[in-house]
């Protein structure tokens, strides 16, 4: 299975921002063809895990990081401000990971600023939409723990210097923008989880960039205010032991591609994020017969801190479960909602007005799909930016023939469709009134959808508890390890939207640094 890789990873606005243009997935050769494929991401170096036993310690801190994002940031802010003397490795120049490109949005609930533009919503509420959207693979006790303390990471976020500006979107938002603040960001008004949970906007979009770009430049200046070292363009590579088996050091390659080891007296924090840019890794673990081509996710998530956690014998979460995303809204509009989006047997597949998340999970299952319009819809849809339909026709059952799935069908999907659409109603799905609009006006137009448009990021990792202590296969906190961000998992089950990620970067990524910095020190 192959998997495209770029050289400096895509950020998920701007991919947003050309799906919506292309058609969500109705992408062109010439499209894929602008992105140039890099070499594969590396491994965890060429050796295992390093004993303590005569080794001879080139540095030495309370707390070591790998990995400098916004799990690492948090981490390295967290551990900083309880007196611990913190060691950051980043194998970047700049740092910043996967959060300094992405979207802009952390998924909070019951927040001060949910409060002050008049939105209702709780931390209980919050709570049921995680654990529900998650589905059945999910963590539910990680995700209420998670939204019980989301008022208080909002209140964190402000302390560390991040900005949001008091500015409500209740429509389709396809991406964080400059100048909003508060936006739905997830499947909370999808009939499904509006009926489990009370739909509120939860999306916190940081100022003013209104991309991840906001998160991480506080963290970095914050964690050169309190005085952490940062060691750039250096690898992480092994994890170090004691004859106990804690965990007390850290093997690393710098820029000249000299060894360094360093030692932690109370941790090492694991924040060197996910595996969307190993190509190996990601064939192991994925589990849908397509090849989605958009990895959103920096260059530098290549497994590594994974690869390290499980040389000593670490437990894994939720490997198999990645964010795969086919965005029909964005920031040219929202007009493909309009469209019926059919899979192969010319059934529908979903409500198309439905989280990028949850339609691509659609798409993969069904390995491909096609959004059928008609002449009023497509005139919308061509507002948006000039696109290839894969096919026109001057009947439904032409069109079905045309892009190779059942005429008769396709003929019912539509007329169903339509005669919910004429009321207002999709008894089917549940798509909203403001997108049901019947086809009705020939000729008819098919554009395809298929995953080759799609993007991904990867949601499992090495398995922690609720102290962010790093487990091993019987179940056991590892002594001295500890993990956040996207290197760990302990609630992914599905992605459940935009920000939920960066909820569970800061909340794991901070309560790592502070166990970090709280533990016994060895000798």
């Amino acid at each position: 299975m192959a998997y495209s890789k770029h050289e400096d990873g895509l950020s998920r606005r701007d991919f947003l921002r050309g799906s919506a243009l292309l058609g969500a997935g109705l992408t062109t050769a010439a499209a894929l063809a602008a992105c140039a494929p890099a070499p594969a991401g590396g491994g965890a170096g060429d050796g295992g895990a390093q004993s303590a036993v005569d080794i001879t310690w080139d540095k030495e801190a309370d707390v070591v990081v790998v990995g400098f994002g916004g799990a690492g940031g948090a981490a390295a802010v967290e551990a900083a401000k309880a007196g611990a003397k913190v060691i950051v490795l980043e194998l970047t120049a700049e740092g910043g990971g996967s959060t300094a490109i992405n979207g802009g949005f952390v998924m909070l609930g019951g927040t001060a600023l949910q409060e002050e533009l008049g939105v209702e919503d709780s931390t209980e509420e919050f709570g049921k939409y995680l654990a529900a959207a998650a589905g059945g693979t999910g963590n539910p006790d990680a995700w209420k723990f998670m939204a019980d303390g989301a008022p208080a990471l909002y209140d964190w976020c402000l302390e560390v210097g991040m900005t949001f500006d008091k500015t409500l979107d209740e429509g389709k938002v396809g991406g964080g923008r400059p100048g909003l603040g508060l936006a739905y960001s997830g499947n909370e008004r999808a009939r499904e989880y509006a009926a489990i949970a009370k739909p509120a906007p939860r999306g916190h979009i940081v100022s003013p960039e209104g991309t991840g770009a906001g998160f991480f430049r506080p963290l970095k200046a914050k964690s050169e205010e309190l005085g952490v070292e940062l060691l750039y363009e250096t690898t992480g590579q092994h994890l170090v032991l004691d004859d106990t088996g804690r965990v007390v050091g850290v093997t690393a390659s710098d820029a000249s591609g000299k060894t360094l080891n360093i030692k932690a007296l109370r941790g090492v924090c694991l924040t060197a994020g996910g595996f969307g840019m190993n190509p190996e890794m990601m064939a192991a673990h994925f589990v849908y017969d397509v090849t989605p081509a958009y990895p959103t996710a920096a260059a530098s998530e290549n497994g590594i801190g994974i690869q390290m956690g499980l040389e000593i014998g670490a437990d894994t979460f939720g490997m198999s479960r990645h964010a795969l995303g086919s965005a029909l809204y964005g920031p040219q509009g929202s007009e493909l909602l309009k469209g019926v989006l059919v899979g192969p047997n010319g059934r529908r597949l979903i409500a198309e007005d439905e989280y990028y998340a949850f339609v691509g999970r659609a798409i993969c299952a069904a390995k491909n799909g096609f959004i059928i319009a008609d002449e009023t819809i497509n005139a919308a849809i061509l507002s948006m930016g000039p696109k290839e339909p894969l096919a026109t026709a001057a009947s439904i059952e032409e069109l079905a023939a045309a892009i190779g799935v059942p005429p008769t069908v396709l003929a019912s999907t539509i007329a169903v469709y339509n005669e919910g659409a004429a009321t207002g109603e999709d008894p089917e799905f549940g798509k909203h009134a403001e997108f049901l609009v019947p086809l009705a006006t020939a000729p008819f137009y098919a554009y395809y959808n298929g995953p080759e448009g799609m993007y991904y990021h990867t949601c499992g990792g090495l398995k922690i508890n609720l102290d962010a202590q790093v487990l091993d296969l019987a179940g056991d906190p590892i002594p001295g390890l500890y993990a956040g961000g996207r290197n760990s998992n302990i609630a992914y089950g599905y992605y459940v939207g935009s920000g939920s990620s960066m909820l569970d970067v800061f909340t794991f990524g901070r309560i790592a640094g502070q166990r970090a910095a709280a533990a016994t020190p060895v000798a």
